[in-house]
Formats: C-alpha cells, structure tokens, sequence
C-alpha cells in the first residue's frame, strides 16, 4: 500500500510542475532587407517557430554612423525581448538610416518595415500576423510614435522618446526649413 501511495505521489508532484508542459520554442534570429513602394530597410527579425504570431516591432536610438545601425538594431532588438514576458511573440528591429539626415527624416525607412509588416510579412514569412506593436528608445520613440499616427497599431512602448513637438517638426516641414 505504501508504495502504491509513493507512486501516486510521486506521478503528481511532476505532473504539476509547471515546465513539465511548457513546451520549447524554437527560434530564428535573421537580417533581411525588405522593400515598400520602392524603398529599402534592413531588419532583423527575432521569429519563434510559430505559425500565428504577435509582433513587436522596435526602433533604436539616435547612432553616429551608420555603420552603428545594425549593432544598435540588435542591441535594441535583444533589451526588449530581455525584458518582454512572451516567447511566443515576433520581434523585428528596424535599422533605419541615420547619416546626413535630420531627426525623424528617416520615417519613410522606418514606414517601409510597418507597411511591410503588415501588407507582406505573412507571405515573405509563411505566417500570420496577429496584432502589431511597437517600441523604441529616444529617437526611435520619436519615430514610431509619428508612425502610430500615420498607420494606427494595436500598441505603444515609449521609453524616453525623442523631441515630441510635433507642431514644430510640422512648422518646419511647412516652412520649407526640413
């Protein structure tokens, strides 16, 4: 009787561990340069071997050379997904181009990946899209936070964004200045 109760015991102390029925997702970690309406960006893509998935897209600070972009994507690309609760969700940082250009004049690039993303990621990655959202850091917040109003997402993470004045950059850009 003792062991029969040892056995039982025993069969559901483990079948209650919660790794126990977690499975391991696999991951794939790829740099791909995507086009939209004819413009260019590189992105890296943090993908789980998942047939539906939720994206978070991000977008890294302000570099000094874009020589710095792709390791400054990464970086930016592995600090969220360190903090972000779910295995199951699809990261993509956008390397956008900062060399010679003036704060936020890289929206087209960083537009190009979100249309991408949403009109023709399922295809180029034999996925489903489910929600989108998107992260950034200083200029990066800046950026995807001008996009939020062009092509609403599902979500935001501001962490320290930009200059936000966006009645200025609009006066700039009105005046002929940008």
């Amino acid at each position: 009787m003792s062991r029969l109760f040892c056995f039982f015991l025993f069969i559901t102390c483990f079948s209650c561990s919660k790794d126990y029925f977690i499975p391991t997702i696999l991951r794939e970690h790829t740099t791909k340069i995507i086009q939209n309406d004819g413009i260019s960006v590189t992105v890296i893509i943090d993908q789980p071997n998942l047939k539906n998935v939720d994206v978070l897209m991000v977008f890294h600070g302000t570099v000094l050379s874009d020589q710095d972009i792709l390791t400054a994507a990464n970086t930016t690309l592995d600090k969220f997904k360190g903090i972000l609760d779910r295995k199951d969700m699809m990261l993509i940082s956008v390397a956008y181009p900062q060399e010679n250009v003036l704060l936020g004049d890289s929206i087209l690039q960083a537009e190009a990946a979100l249309l991408w993303l949403k009109n023709t990621a399922n295809q180029e990655l034999g996925l489903t899209v489910g929600k989108i959202f998107l992260a950034g850091h200083s200029q990066g917040g800046y950026m995807f936070t001008r996009l939020n109003t062009l092509h609403p997402t599902n979500g935001v993470i501001a962490n320290a964004p930009g200059p936000l004045n966006l009645v200025y950059r609009c006066q700039l850009e009105e005046n002929g200045q940008v």
